[in-house]
């Protein structure tokens, strides 16, 4: 599993405050040389200019764009939590943080929002996370990011990455219980969540819960309307899966250069869905960074997940080319199949 690394990406990336459909997979382009910008211990290619993107492309507000968070603290009790077959708490924990969007004043604003629940990456936490997850509040999405209880980066219980198995039960816990904190008359959720708008999105191993959550046959949740996979691979023993026209739109955003997710594995993933797909490969980055705010390819999924989630969960009217203009930034990213 590609996030049983991730532990120690996460001391070297610093904290985070052309169309036509395809059912095969795309076919890997060289990378071009990598940009410049560096990671803190890290090191990159060549240096190269980055082109600016195209001035048709909407803009994404910025991480710092005014966002509030909401701590919820949750408990599955009808589940214990086990680790190589022994009983090590009586029930699954699992707080969460809820972004939203806010006014300058830092007050949560909006209601019905469209919404999804993020899946950190094995070793991880939400707050790698937290420009990302930033971002999409501020574009007027409500995040549920829960931090899991064997798989994070932090927490009184030792980490197991076989849990994973467990979490997609945790993703339909984590809704059912959410939009019961929405219904209730008040609180800091009421009225915020649209039951009707639930989307799931993860990296790496968070990935691969997300893509169970919308696609298997045994673990998926109906009420699932959307996929954003971020270096994602075709999780193993979680299926199968339904069938390739069936299921939610997904959109994959892959690392050209990742270190531990091979490219064909991500293309595996890719070709079990033949419609509503769209595939974003992102030149000379590396497994994390991109989802952990280095730039120049967080811009790029900043702009890009946004654009999908308007189009595939809030169901606005998108206008025609936006994903695939904001996902062609020259030596930095490219669209490499998508379908309407």
């Amino acid at each position: 599993m590609a996030g049983r690394v991730l532990v120690a990406l996460l001391a070297v990336v610093p904290a985070a405050c052309s169309s036509g459909s395809s059912a095969t997979a795309p076919t890997r382009r060289t990378a071009p040389s990598r940009p410049g910008t560096s990671v803190p211990g890290t090191t990159t290619g060549p240096t190269t200019s980055r082109a600016a993107p195209p001035t048709t492309a909407r803009p994404v507000p910025a991480p710092a764009a005014a966002t509030a968070t909401v701590q919820v603290d949750l408990t599955d009790a009808s589940r214990p939590t086990v680790s190589h077959g022994a009983t090590v708490a009586p029930a699954r924990h699992l707080p969460t943080t809820v972004y939203l969007p806010a006014t300058t004043g830092g007050a949560a604003v909006g209601h019905d929002l469209p919404w999804l629940v993020f899946l950190h990456g094995y070793g991880a936490t939400p707050a790698t996370y937290d420009q990302l997850l930033r971002s999409w509040a501020a574009a007027g999405f409500a995040v549920a990011a829960p931090t899991l209880p064997l798989t994070a980066g932090a927490g009184p219980l030792p980490q197991d990455e076989a849990d994973m198995v467990n979490e997609p039960a945790d993703v339909t816990f984590l809704i059912t219980s959410l939009l019961h904190l929405s219904a209730a008359p008040t609180g800091p959720l009421a009225g915020r969540l649209d039951p009707a708008r639930v989307g799931v999105a993860g990296h790496s191993d968070g990935s691969d819960v997300a893509f169970t959550s919308g696609y298997s046959t045994r673990f998926a949740d109906p009420r699932v309307r959307a996929v954003v996979d971020l270096s994602g691979e075709l999780p193993t023993g979680m299926g199968p899966y339904v069938p390739q026209a069936a299921g939610p739109p997904l959109l994959m955003v892959v690392s050209d250069a990742d270190e531990f997710v091979p490219f064909s594995h991500s293309q595996e993933l890719y070709s079990a869905r033949c419609c509503a797909k769209w595939w974003i490969e992102l030149h000379g980055a590396a497994h994390l960074p991109p989802f952990a705010g280095q730039e120049p390819w967080a811009d790029v999924v900043r702009r890009v997940t946004v654009d999908f989630l308007d189009r595939e969960l809030a169901g606005d009217a998108v206008p025609a080319g936006r994903l695939e203009r904001d996902a062609a930034v020259p030596q930095v990213s490219s669209l490499q199949a998508s379908a309407p």
